[in-house]
């Protein structure tokens, strides 16, 4: 059984992170801090590039939060959001692209109420 959740993931959850200021982000490095971080680095943006680039200007464990910040992003932008300079750059780029889509394919469909449609 899972217990209930921290107090810090029940106002995460809720979105108080919009609403902070960039003083008020921590990037300490725990889990906790590194995800609010990079929820706050993607919601104060508009592209992935600036996403990341805010994340990782955070200071303290700020590889981390821009690690975090860069699979939020690249779910919400996809690789087309991305700089194209950037996918170049990763080794195996196009082996982890067809990856992402094998995965894709083989997702169950879902209904808005988390209810499974397909298989």
């Amino acid at each position: 059984m899972i217990g209930p959740f921290q107090p810090r993931v029940m106002i995460i959850n809720a979105g108080e992170y919009k609403e902070k200021t960039r003083d008020q982000i921590r990037s300490s490095g725990y889990v906790i801090d590194t995800l609010e971080a990079a929820l706050w680095a993607v919601w104060h943006t508009d592209n992935f590039k600036d996403a990341i680039l805010l994340a990782a200007n955070l200071a303290d464990d700020a590889d981390s939060v821009a690690a975090t910040a860069g699979q939020i992003a690249g779910a919400l932008y996809g690789v087309s959001g991305m700089p194209e300079e950037w996918v170049k750059k990763v080794a195996w780029s196009e082996h982890i692209q067809g990856l992402a889509q094998q995965l894709f394919e083989r997702a169950p469909l879902h209904d808005p109420l988390g209810e499974s449609i397909g298989d």
